[in-house]
């Protein structure tokens, strides 16, 4: 339960993968595109504490096997961008792709994954000369919905009885967002 706490010590645990990046320019045109997967596994058989979770047993432990993934770490992360120069404008564009991933508290990795997202981000810059230059940019410019975090909730029949789910908090995706200003340059 509470007084126990939520965290122990793992004996072994493996983070390993591969990052990979490329980028060039074709006249007036820079793009680049970069890779990272990741494998975050426990590389231990152990008993975590998550009093939360559907499987726990009576004293509030799910058994983790050597294998299973470490929760909030995405298997794998995609960006691809460009930016185009017109003269003085500069016009850039970005998508950026993270994979699913398990919730907090889910270290045996039997319930459902957050689902994996994709997000597109433009920008726009124009000189006004060597130190002067206006900006914007837009986040989330389709404005998707997402979740880029999760956790399993406390058990809730303590406060509101007759409830058979656990809750589940997701961290939201921030939705679309913009920016403009002037930028100067020292």
């Amino acid at each position: 339960g509470r007084s126990t706490g939520l965290f122990a010590n793992v004996d072994q645990t493996r983070r390993w993968g591969l990052e990979s990046a490329i980028s060039g320019n074709l006249d007036q045109l820079a793009w680049y595109a970069s890779l990272s997967v990741i494998q975050a596994t426990f590389e231990d058989d152990f008993n975590v504490l998550s009093p939360n979770h559907p499987a726990a047993n009576a004293e509030g432990e799910v058994p983790v096997q050597r294998g299973d993934r470490i929760p909030g770490i995405p298997e794998s992360l995609f960006k691809i961008g460009a930016d185009y120069q017109f003269g003085n404008l500069f016009l850039g564009a970005e998508a950026i792709y993270n994979a699913s991933q398990y919730l907090r508290g889910d270290e045996s990795n039997d319930l459902d994954k957050i689902s994996g997202y994709m997000m597109v981000n433009l920008r726009a810059q124009f000189s006004l000369g060597d130190n002067f230059s206006l900006f914007a940019r837009v986040t989330n410019a389709l404005d998707k919905d997402f979740e880029n975090f999760g956790l399993l909730g406390e058990d809730p029949t303590e406060v509101i009885p007759d409830i058979d789910d656990t809750p589940v908090f997701l961290g939201v995706g921030a939705p679309r967002a913009a920016w403009v200003g002037l930028r100067f340059q020292f």
